[in-house]
């Protein structure tokens, strides 16, 4: 009985400490395939605008443990103007992490099982002289969406917003 209990503390032991390795060594190699993603995002987001509009993205962070976020988001119509030129998109940020993402495409849902529950996407947005500035955030849940957010103006008025 003895050993038994011995055997299982020891692999337990092994397991643990190789476990939390090889998530912390996957974590931080996560930049080799950040390429992929990024260009497997922008051509998904594109086919759902029809080739209307293009989209380029600067730089994405995330891993298995820190959430998706876009950072410096252009988007542009066909014509390679910007189609919001007041506008600076500097981050986009969603509750998904890697693996959220690779097992939702494996299973063949696509883009509409990403985001049909559950998902929450913020975007931090501001004008190029900083005199407007503010955060939109749209939430997805069984019961319904929820859009909400603030905008803040130079002269320090604010203007909040919410509809379900």
């Amino acid at each position: 009985m003895r050993r038994i209990r011995a055997r299982r503390r020891l692999r337990a032991a092994i397991i643990l400490p190789a476990s939390l390795c090889l998530v912390l060594f996957m974590e931080s190699r996560i930049e080799a395939f950040v390429p992929q993603l990024k260009n497997m995002a922008v051509a998904n987001t594109e086919r759902m605008f029809d080739g209307k509009l293009g989209i380029a993205v600067g730089s994405l962070d995330g891993g298995i443990i820190r959430p998706i976020t876009l950072n410096d988001v252009r988007i542009k119509n066909t014509g390679q103007t910007s189609a919001f030129p007041s506008f600076v998109v500097s981050s986009i940020k969603t509750n998904y992490r890697i693996w959220d993402i690779v097992l939702r495409f494996g299973g063949g849902s696509g883009m509409k099982g990403l985001l049909s529950s559950g998902s929450s996407v913020s975007v931090i947005f501001s004008s190029p002289d900083a005199k407007i500035s503010g955060i939109a955030s749209i939430e997805s849940a069984l019961s319904g969406q929820k859009v909400s957010g603030r905008i803040g103006f130079s002269d320090d008025k604010r203007v909040e917003f919410s509809e379900s």
